[in-house]
């Protein structure tokens, strides 16, 4: 039997939407992301503090930024793999959640993005020439991408040493901090390097 998703635990896709212009330039990125981090991950979300709804950083039907989706809805309309991973109890115990949702929400209500500027700022940490200037690792209190968000979100909730700026999905899935992954959707594959570091 499947686990239910609970608060806190984390969504990764490998994969993208094609249904209209803004997830056309959102395969463009993830591509790139794949890409740029050696990872079969492009996207990440968090399951919220109700445990149907996700909420992630992305750009979707017209909207830039920090949002909230269904989370059977995701599952239905995502077109590629995606799997659940199952925080440890532990770790579960461990964290603030008061705290990680007061960052959330005010994250929802101000008017935070997920722009192109910090998808090439975020790209250019991976370049080795160029992941030595400080201004790549600078962080923006109001515009993240997907797995800076989740990281922020964690290190709200109390997991210390996190850098939000550092943190890519292939980052997150390989954090030792999961009791397991279920693929949810997609061909079967696995996540190299699952919560290893």
């Amino acid at each position: 039997m499947e686990p239910m998703p609970q608060p806190g635990d984390i969504l990764v896709f490998d994969g993208s939407d094609w249904s209209d212009i803004v997830k056309i330039a959102g395969h463009v990125l993830s591509n790139g992301i794949e890409v740029w981090t050696a990872s079969n991950l492009s996207h990440s979300a968090m399951v919220y503090k109700d445990p149907k709804i996700l909420i992630e950083s992305t750009i979707l039907d017209g909207k830039s930024g920090p949002q909230l989706h269904p989370i059977n809805g995701r599952i239905e309309t995502y077109n590629g793999r995606m799997w659940l991973l199952v925080l440890a109890d532990k770790v579960r115990a461990s964290l603030d959640f008061d705290a990680m949702w007061k960052l959330a929400d005010a994250k929802l209500a101000g008017g935070d993005t997920y722009n192109v500027g910090e998808i090439g700022a975020y790209l250019a940490r991976k370049v080795p020439i160029l992941s030595w200037l400080p201004w790549f690792y600078k962080e923006n209190p109001h515009s993240e991408v997907c797995s800076e968000l989740c990281a922020e979100l964690l290190r709200a909730g109390g997991m210390a040493g996190l850098k939000p700026p550092e943190i890519c999905p292939q980052t997150l899935a390989e954090m030792r901090i999961y009791a397991q992954s279920v693929q949810i959707k997609g061909q079967p594959s696995i996540i190299k390097n699952f919560n290893t570091v």
